[in-house]
């Protein structure tokens, strides 16, 4: 997999799709000259490369982060979502020993699908040596009657690191929305050295059940992953599993917490060394909580 590759491998051919419209961010790190204007062995993460085409629009703000490694690029759409047939993609190439946070200024809204069209968004992430992308966008909202399909391929250097946040919430809950989308799909790959270590699909449809998605949901009304892949988690993945252990239990007591249900895994060692959580809760709150203390595990 390439970046010359066009559009995303990962968008199924669709005859009544809109045209993709495509985004790109590219990072690489210099070194920082000392008091003496020697170079010292810091690093600047620069946003060498940024273009984007209408509704799409990417930020890099110049003081999202006070260590001069990190840059941030925030992802965002014009009139506040995705509208029915929207078909969004977006490369985002790390360089050598450099760390990127992509994320988003709110919540991903999914507009309804009048006309049975799919709306789409991509994301294909290139990692170097030493390099981490931080993907950690708000959650996906679908409207009543959205078509959402979602799709995020990232490959990674042997030295290179990634953390994925794939997350959306039953919809607009304050309405009275509570998974009434017609169909919702994420599907997430990464590669090491072009080997697929991570594969990870959802599917959700309120029209190939006997039970509606509200009823198969139960209380759930947030659903999440989040996988921590590269050299970066060797030392600390397994205290990310036994911090989400303890943190879906009431105490060493008691059973496991009813209104959170979270499960880490760490993934087999001979693939990678990373780390898996699946997540449900009741509330967006709970599942931040949780991801910002697991977050703190280094």
């Amino acid at each position: 997999m390439s970046f010359e590759d066009g559009e995303h491998a990962a968008h199924d051919s669709q005859p009544d799709r809109r045209k993709a419209v495509k985004g790109f961010a590219e990072f690489c790190c210099s070194p920082v000259a000392n008091k003496d204007k020697e170079f010292s062995k810091n690093c600047k993460v620069s946003n060498t490369r940024l273009q984007y085409t209408y509704p799409l629009k990417l930020l890099v703000p110049g003081f999202a982060s006070s260590v001069p490694s990190c840059q941030w690029l925030y992802v965002i759409t014009f009139g506040g979502g995705l509208v029915e047939g929207d078909n969004v993609s977006l490369d985002v190439k790390v360089g050598e020993q450099c760390t990127v946070v992509v994320t988003t200024q709110a919540s991903t809204k999914v507009y309804n699908s009048e006309e049975g069209l799919v709306t789409q968004q991509g994301l294909r992430g290139l990692v170097a040596d030493g390099g981490l992308l931080a993907v950690l966008p708000d959650p996906v909202v679908c409207f009543k009657n959205a078509i959402y399909s979602q799709k995020q391929d990232f490959e990674l250097t042997s030295n290179g690191s990634v953390i994925v946040l794939d997350w959306f919430t039953a919809g607009r809950m304050a309405l009275g929305e509570v998974w009434d989308m017609i169909s919702y799909k994420s599907h997430n790959r990464i590669f090491v050295d072009g080997k697929l270590v991570f594969g990870d699909s959802i599917c959700l449809s309120n029209g190939n059940s006997y039970l509606s998605l509200k009823e198969s949901m139960c209380d759930a009304m947030v659903l999440g992953s989040c996988v921590f892949i590269g050299p970066y988690f060797k030392e600390i993945k397994k205290r990310i599993k036994d911090k989400v252990s303890a943190l879906t239990k009431c105490n060493d007591m008691s059973t496991a917490r009813k209104d959170v249900t979270a499960y880490a895994s760490i993934i087999d060692p001979s693939l990678c060394d990373g780390v898996v959580i699946k997540l449900a809760a009741q509330s967006t709150e709970q599942v931040c909580n949780i991801y910002f203390i697991v977050s703190d595990s280094g």
